[in-house]
């Protein structure tokens, strides 16, 4: 569907705030259309949320967040991927209000969807859980990080792709504290996020 006005007034009011390509392009593409059972759409949303929080306008990013809140969760996780990744990003930026209560509500949320049997398939709880504890034992730091990717980029631009993408689970997943390898590799990982940020920013 295409942007309500008020998404559009949204959408224009960042791009008037934060007059950044990125950020332009992505607004334009979610004025056009925005709907959450397209894939695309809610990772353009997702990519917005992330751009702005790496731009130092988390007000806005804080906003577009809002958008995903009254959504009634359905296994489509070609979009809820994204939304649990915005969550966590919302999760980082309470907790650096202080707003801890709020974050763990939104981490505990995550889990319990994730808990829940695959439908399509009628599977067991049993079957669920195995498979849930597995999925999660599966994220670590090599992965997540894509340092291997950003080492190996053919040229700058393409290195800063690569480590925007891993912000993505670097935040989004470590925040909601939900991966054991990722909870142990805390350090490391904040201090990745500190150094993917200041090299997205400084890019031209």
């Amino acid at each position: 569907m295409t942007a309500s006005t008020d998404l559009t007034s949204l959408f224009e009011g960042i791009k008037e705030k934060c007059p950044n390509k990125k950020i332009t392009g992505l607004c334009n593409k979610l004025i056009k259309k925005l709907s959450f059972s397209s894939g695309s759409d809610a990772e353009n949303l997702c990519h917005l949320a992330y751009w702005l929080y790496v731009l130092e306008q988390t007000e806005s990013a804080e906003r577009c967040i809002g958008l995903t809140h009254d959504l009634v969760f359905d296994q489509n996780y070609n979009v809820w991927a994204f939304i649990h990744q915005m969550w966590g990003l919302e999760i980082r930026i309470l907790r650096e209000k202080e707003e801890n209560e709020k974050a763990v509500t939104i981490a505990q949320t995550i889990s319990e969807h994730y808990k829940i049997p695959h439908q399509s398939s009628k599977e067991t709880q049993e079957h669920c859980d195995k498979r849930e504890a597995a999925r999660k034992e599966s994220f670590t730091f090599a992965d997540t990080s894509k340092q291997e990717k950003v080492n190996n980029a053919s040229d700058s631009r393409r290195a800063n792709d690569w480590r925007f993408i891993a912000l993505l689970g670097l935040i989004g997943h470590t925040e909601t504290c939900l991966y054991p390898h990722l909870n142990k590799d805390r350090e490391i990982i904040e201090q990745t996020i500190s150094e993917y940020i200041t090299e997205l920013r400084s890019a031209k």
